[in-house]
């Protein structure tokens, strides 16, 4: 399950299903908080400075 959170990011949310107990039950088995831009690397400033 995906839900938008922001404007750039999402909760990715795993669940499992439980129906053991005679009522449906929901775990959450993993979630994770993710960008949803494309990542761009800024190559604008030169910052590496080598020795020589």
């Amino acid at each position: 399950m995906t839900e938008s959170v922001s404007k750039s990011q999402q909760l990715v949310v795993t669940l499992q299903l439980d129906e053991t107990g005679g009522y449906p039950q929901y775990y959450i088995q993993k979630w994770k908080l993710c960008s949803s831009d494309d990542w761009q690397a800024d190559d604008s400033l030169d910052v590496y400075q080598s020795g020589e």
